[in-house]
């Protein structure tokens, strides 16, 4: 199926990128090297993917934060402080995830499988925020290390008491 973003996500520029549901590389298929090792999965042409006029836009990933995202056109052309035209960042997961329907407007998208970078329809449903964060380990906070690392940093005028 091929679809605008803009019927996905009404913050996109319309008639500017093209969704489709399957028929594409994953991202490891075109950022990794062509000799690492992949799961075979990543190489097959079964991905949802994204163009902008024939172009292929491809998520990109940081090394907090496992979700690919994509930056694209927002439909608001906002201005920086720069005076640039500001984009938008949604996650692979919420744009195709967004063809399903909402069963209550406070559900968000689930990976099924668990596997953040598997973006595929079949993958993807809306559920409560609670059954979301079912099963996900969230790891606690030592402030002694973050009082530490911001020490180390060079912050230790935000320590000190005048």
């Amino acid at each position: 199926m091929i679809f605008d973003a803009y019927e996905i996500d009404n913050r996109i520029k319309p008639n500017t990128y093209i969704v489709h549901t399957e028929g594409g590389h994953h991202m490891f298929h075109h950022r990794c090297s062509k000799d690492k090792y992949l799961n075979p999965l990543y190489r097959e042409k079964i991905w949802p993917y994204v163009e902008d006029k024939n172009r292929i836009i491809w998520p990109g990933l940081t090394k907090k934060d496992p979700y690919p995202r994509l930056h694209l056109s927002s439909r608001i052309k906002k201005r920086s402080e720069t005076g640039n035209i500001k984009n938008i960042f949604i996650y692979m997961h919420q744009l195709i995830g967004g063809l399903h329907k909402k069963k209550s407007p406070e559900d968000v998208v689930n990976h099924i499988n668990g596997n953040p970078v598997d973006y595929r329809l079949k993958n993807l449903e809306y559920v409560s925020l609670a059954k979301n964060a079912e099963g996900v380990e969230r790891k606690r906070i030592n402030y002694n290390e973050i009082y530490d690392t911001y020490l180390a940093r060079g912050f230790k005028n935000v320590y000190e008491f005048r």
